[in-house]
This record gives C-alpha cells, sequence and structure tokens, in this order.
C-alpha cells in the first residue's frame, strides 16, 4: 500500500477556504487526464484506483492545515515518479515547490493502520475554525477512482495473526476477550521505551499489549496516540489484563 500527503504551503492556504476551491482541488487529484491531474498522472504509472480524503488540521488543534491523504492499494512508487506527482501538485497549487510525503508498506497490520488515520475525523470542534465547519457542511470529504469490481489485493479474513487486532476493532480485550473501554492514551516514545525492557509488545496497527499478571480482578486498557492518551479501567476478569493501543505516528 502507498500513502501520499498532498500538503498546502502556510502562504497559499488562505486561498482554500470554500467549499468550491477545497472541490477544485480533489477534483484536480482524483479525476482527469495525465496533463492536467494526479490521478491521471498516477493512473499512467499503473495506479488504476485509489482513495483520497482531506485532514482539515495538523499537530496544532484550531490551526488552518488542510492536506490531502491519498491512499493506493499497490506497487512502489519510484523516485522519479514521486518527484513528477510533486511538480504536478506544485503546478496545481501555483508555486514552485510543494511538499508531497510518501510511505509504502506492505505489512497487513500497517495497512490497516493507515486507513484508520486516513478515515479518521480531523475537525472535532467547530470552535477551532466556525467560518470553516459552516463552509465545510455536506462537503464530501471522501473521493475514489478506479473500478473496486475486482479481486483484492490484500484481505484480513483467514490471517490469524490478525485476529488480536480484529478483536480490538470490535472493542474486545485480544487476550480475555471481555468489552474494554478507551480512555486517555501515552504516548508513543514511552512505549517504544518499555518495549526494549520486554514490558509491552505490539500487535500491530498500532495496537501494544502489556504482560498478563494474576492480580487484581480488572482489566485496563489505555489508547496510544501523538500525545494524547487516555487510560481507563473496568472490572470484567480474574486477572489484570493490561491492553494498550494506539496510532503510531504518520510516515512522512
Amino acid at each position: 500500500m502507498g500513502y501520499l500527503v498532498f500538503t498546502l504551503p502556510e502562504d497559499v492556504r488562505g486561498r482554500h477556504r470554500s467549499k468550491a476551491r477545497l472541490n477544485e482541488l480533489t477534483k484536480r487529484v482524483t479525476a482527469g487526464d495525465k496533463s492536467r491531474h494526479i490521478e491521471g498522472l498516477l493512473k499512467g504509472m499503473g495506479f488504476d484506483r485509489g482513495l483520497a480524503r482531506w485532514h482539515w488540521f495538523g499537530e496544532t488543534p484550531g490551526k488552518w492545515h488542510p492536506h490531502l491523504n491519498v491512499i493506493i492499494e499497490a506497487g512502489h512508487l519510484s523516485q522519479g515518479q514521486l518527484q513528477a506527482i510533486r511538480r504536478a501538485w506544485a503546478g496545481i497549487v501555483g508555486v514552485d515547490v510543494a511538499v508531497v510525503n510518501y510511505s509504502y508498506t506492505t505489512e497487513v497490520p500497517k495497512m490497516i493502520h493507515v486507513l484508520k488515520y486516513v478515515t479518521r475525523a480531523t475537525f472535532r470542534d467547530y470552535t477551532w475554525d466556525e467560518r470553516m465547519a459552516a463552509e465545510l457542511y455536506n462537503f464530501r470529504n471522501m473521493r475514489s477512482w478506479g473500478s473496486w469490481k475486482g479481486e483484492p489485493v490484500w484481505e484480513l479474513e483467514g490471517k490469524a495473526e490478525l485476529e488480536p487486532i480484529a478483536k480490538l476493532e470490535a472493542g474486545l480485550c485480544p487476550t480475555c476477550g471481555e468489552p474494554v473501554s478507551w480512555g486517555r492514551a501515552r504516548e508513543i516514545a514511552w512505549l517504544k521505551a518499555w518495549a526494549t525492557t520486554g514490558q509491552v509488545e505490539p500487535l500491530g496497527a498500532g495496537y501494544w499489549i502489556l504482560g498478563l499478571k494474576e492480580k487484581p480482578a480488572r482489566c485496563a486498557t489505555t489508547e496510544t496516540g501523538q500525545g494524547e492518551q487516555n487510560e481507563t479501567t473496568i472490572l470484567h476478569s480474574q486477572r489484570q489484563c493490561n491492553t494498550t493501543a494506539g496510532e503510531v505516528t504518520r510516515h512522512q
């Protein structure tokens, strides 16, 4: 799976604060010919279908930072192809140089994480930008191109190693199968540090599990994100089952 992030330079973001301008940008990425649109360029490189979704803010809530996430299902972009995409994007937004970040993985847990990350909501509080909250009402944020009737490139069914992830996605503890409650998360840096001492183990897709202990009768579940974490304990087991889940920092 390939993952592209099309960013808008800060000095042109103010030009794209209307539904019409954002729709125009989206169409220039997801529909059209090779000479004027990213989608046509990707098709010319053999990427016949993909999915795109806007994120409206970055690491700072309330600071307008629109960037378009694009997922292409298979195949690795060469450096030359990536440079061609960057030049095309710079031309579309009217700048000399524009940033397009790219990452690629063939590991199913990481692909699950990318899908979760891209499809999550980012405009979580209308007070961050009330004018744009009103402007984006009924905006079609998820776009795709190509035909999706063919065989899947990858799938989850029948993969035993992904069963813990499937349980967590369903809100169940992968160890005892009981429902879990998500809360404040711990920073990924701490989890990586604990992993070096054997205190935690990654399950994939951004989920981590801590070792089991035979005391006390509770299950503590923690969700890990980019500096935002919640921890909640729930009573449902005769052993302490600590499960940590979260979002790994996006690849740039």
